[in-house]
């Protein structure tokens, strides 16, 4: 199962300094929501 261990904290290294798909949807979201607050 654990064949790249490695490749695993890869990406959570990556993920300090990147975005996560999910988190990149709440994002677009908040900034939905600000944008629609000022108009």
């Amino acid at each position: 199962m654990n064949a790249k261990p490695s490749s695993r904290s890869y990406r959570i290294q990556l993920g300090k300094h990147r975005y996560t798909p999910l988190q990149k949807n709440m994002r677009k979201n908040i900034i939905k929501q600000a944008l629609g607050k000022k108009d």
